[in-house]
């Protein structure tokens, strides 16, 4: 069979159908090494736009229009702010220029008409100081009480997320420089934080209690 005919067959088949194109966008994104929270949150999200696009009997790629894809972020925002929307926006994006490449699909990507969803930059207040005072109070001298002392500065001083701290091993910690490894970030990027003397300790007097 010629490449002509190869490839208009495999458009027929992989994108004629938005399930489609979804499954074999997903089977590309495990490839790359994403991690599992990154492969939910496109499974989760497209899972709800592609129930969407049956709802508007969008059953081939080709019937796709930008009214469709704004309808929808219109849906979503009776029930999301303008944060959610955003994500969902751009996994659909993702989903639809990774088909447009994959597939060199004719005409224009209709995402490119579609504007991305406002969304506010309003910083977060922090944890005040009387509320982390108030935390380390009540941490007293049993394992429990250390080992959640030592979680509350740790998280304090690294800025570190939650799943990375619960992937700490002690290998990772170098109690004399107070250095903390993260081998699994976010984006599986590898980095190193630091902890103070006092942290340190607390760390240290938590190890002390473990069996």
């Amino acid at each position: 069979m010629k490449d002509a005919q190869l490839k208009h067959l495999t458009l027929e088949i992989v994108a004629g159908s938005p399930r489609q194109v979804f499954a074999a966008f997903m089977l590309d994104r495990r490839g790359r090494g994403l991690s599992s929270k990154t492969l939910s949150f496109y499974q989760d999200e497209l899972e709800l736009f592609l129930h969407f696009l049956d709802g508007q009997g969008v059953n081939q790629l080709s019937e796709l229009t930008p009214e469709t894809i704004r309808l929808y972020l219109l849906h979503l925002s009776e029930r999301r702010n303008g944060g959610g929307c955003h994500a969902a926006y751009r996994c659909i994006r993702a989903l639809l220029r990774w088909a447009w490449d994959e597939y060199d699909l004719p005409g224009r990507n209709p995402i490119t008409r579609v504007s991305a969803p406002k969304r506010r930059t309003d910083v977060l207040p922090g944890v005040s100081l009387v509320d982390v005072q108030a935390l380390i109070g009540v941490c007293k001298n049993d394992a429990t009480a250390l080992r959640d002392k030592a979680i509350i500065l740790t998280l304090l001083e690294t800025g570190a997320r939650a799943g990375e701290l619960c992937a700490w091993n002690i290998a990772d910690f170098d109690a004399h420089s107070g250095a903390l490894t993260i081998r699994h970030g976010k984006g599986d990027k590898r980095r190193v934080v630091f902890v103070e003397k006092a942290t340190r300790r607390a760390i240290a007097a938590y190890l002390r209690m473990r069996r």
